[in-house]
């Protein structure tokens, strides 16, 4: 199971990837700080069946990446955005979403992920 993770923080991405390979013994975690090589990499690899990005990146939300991947065609079984602070704007954008998609605060809980993902 490849699951794709996008952060810019290098300590963030890190401590994420730990933290969901930890969660079952076949996730394989490809990390990426910078959204173009994870596009790149997912329009490349079918075979990933999760993303989790996050939402403050210079440059580009989250919501703007998922926002990019639904406009390549690009759907995956599971995704996630994951906020530093549930506030309202970020309530407002993921409520727009036309895709399924979870929103989960900083720092993720395994238990969240885990009930999420059904693993």
């Amino acid at each position: 199971m490849t699951i794709v993770l996008l952060d810019d923080n290098e300590m963030d991405l890190f401590v994420s990837s730990k933290l969901l390979e930890n969660l079952h013994a076949d996730v394989i975690v490809k990390g990426f700080t910078n959204p173009d090589n994870a596009l790149d990499f997912l329009q490349a690899d079918n075979s990933v069946i999760g993303l989790f990005v996050d939402n403050q990146m210079p440059g580009m939300s989250g919501f703007d990446f998922l926002a990019m991947l639904i406009e390549n065609d690009i759907i995956l079984p599971y995704m996630a955005v994951l906020t530093a602070s549930l506030g309202t704007a970020e309530r407002s954008k993921y409520a727009q979403l036309s895709r399924k998609v979870h929103l989960f605060e900083k720092p993720i809980k395994p238990d969240q992920i885990r009930l999420s993902l059904s693993l």
